[in-house]
Formats: C-alpha cells, structure tokens, sequence
C-alpha cells in the first residue's frame, strides 16, 4: 500500500447494482459487513497490491479485521504474470475495449471530492463498469489484445463453475486526506 494514502470512496458493483462507501467507521463497517457475508469471486484490478490492503488498513482503523475474501481475480496480476508489464486500467481499456477514457487527475481526488463528490462516485463507477467489461471477455475465453499480442486469459476457482454475479470491487483516494472531510453516501 502507498504510504500516506488515504480512502475517499470504495465502490462495488454486483449484478446491475452498485453501492459506494466514503470512508467514515459507519460506512466502512457496512462495506466490511458486506464482504464477509458475500461468497462469490471477488474482481478487483489491482486488487492484490493495492485496493485490498487499503481497505485492510482502514478496517483496522475502525477496529475490525479484513474479512475473508474466498475467491479473488485480480486482472492485473493475471496479465503482469503473463506479459512481464504492468499496464493501467485505462491503456487496457482502451486497447480491449477501444475505449478511450478521459484523463483523470488522481491527485485532485481529495479537491474533487470536496467540491464534487458525485464526480468522484461517477468516475469509480466507470473503473467498475470497465473491469467488469473485461472479466466477461475473460471468461468468454476470447484472447484480448494487449500491446499488440494475442493473450488468453484464465480463471481457475478449483473444480467449481465460475459464479454468475461476481462482485466488483474499486476505490478512489487522496495521499492527503484526513478522514474528517468524509461524506457520506448513501
């Protein structure tokens, strides 16, 4: 985890819906509650090294552990194990999807969400929408392009049939947040 980085907002996606939590110990308890009565595969992109010791971090700070996540895919370990290159959300977007994104500033996160945290909201569900565009082709078995090579993908949870409703996960922060700008949505 970065150091000095700061939760704003966790987003998860489940089926067609979503819900965000700003960081205050009320809607971290509710995300944390969630994650551990949830039994399918959690999606994340960069899930292992980043968004999960995150939330890890600031469960702690309300004085609860990380629940147990049973199954994890995180589409950039997958592809930096594969290709020997990391690559962002959005350059992968756009060469899977041809979908190009507009740039987004991380370092005014804190400011924007502030002024407008609807903004905010709005781009980590598109983060959310994006991974789970490119889970689907993953599980289809289709190859994705991915700087110019042909690259199958897999997802192996044992001998079970992959889940139908994986669970989708993405946050957005700022390295100098203080939790007490925190809104809260519902």
């Amino acid at each position: 985890m970065p150091k000095g980085f700061h939760l704003l907002v966790a987003g998860i996606k489940y089926k067609e819906g979503y819900s965000f939590y700003a960081n205050t110990d009320s809607q971290l308890l509710r995300l944390a509650g969630f994650l551990r009565d949830f039994d399918g595969v959690l999606v994340t992109y960069h899930g292992n090294r980043f968004d999960l010791p995150i939330l890890r971090e600031h469960f702690r700070g309300v004085g609860i552990g990380m629940p147990l996540i049973r199954v994890h895919y995180d589409i950039l370990d997958v592809i930096t194990k594969m290709t020997g290159y990391r690559m962002s959300l959005s350059i992968l977007a756009s060469e899977v999807l041809n979908r190009t994104s507009k740039p987004w500033n991380h370092g005014k996160n804190l400011r924007i969400w502030q002024r407008e945290p609807d903004r905010l909201v709005q781009h980590n569900r598109e983060d959310l929408d994006i991974t789970e565009e490119i889970y689907k082709l993953i599980l289809s078995g289709k190859p994705l392009m991915i700087r110019g090579r042909s690259l199958k993908l897999t997802v192996r949870y044992g001998s079970g049939p992959h889940p139908p409703a994986p669970l989708l996960l993405s946050r957005q922060g700022d390295a100098r947040f203080c939790s007490s700008h925190a809104e809260s949505i519902p």
